[in-house]
């Protein structure tokens, strides 16, 4: 049994994954300029937001999920398993263990 803390606590962390990047990992505006069609037509600027995605559950990117630092995130030592969702012909499955 792991001890960390002064507890005879044993620490879990069940992580998703889908198996297709999905999940909104970074957020960018990006400069972009509109026609507005009249008579004269006039330009507009603005902002385009554009969505990079990657790995993670749908909702949460897996770095995000699986991080391990002073006070937040996963605790130092716990076992983190990762189920992944979203395989053609398969149903969710254990893909990995992993113990830091």
């Amino acid at each position: 049994m792991m001890v960390f803390d002064g507890t005879a606590v044993e620490y879990h962390h069940i992580v998703g994954l889908q198996g297709k990047d999905k999940t909104i990992r970074q957020v960018q505006a990006k400069p972009s300029r509109h026609l507005l069609l009249g008579s004269p037509p006039l330009s507009r600027r603005g902002r385009v937001f554009e969505l990079m995605k990657g790995e993670g559950d749908g909702t949460v990117p897996l770095l995000s999920a699986t991080r391990r630092s002073g006070g937040s995130g996963c605790a130092p030592g716990s076992n983190i398993t990762i189920f992944v969702s979203d395989i053609p012909g398969l149903e969710t499955s254990k893909w990995s263990t992993a113990t830091v």
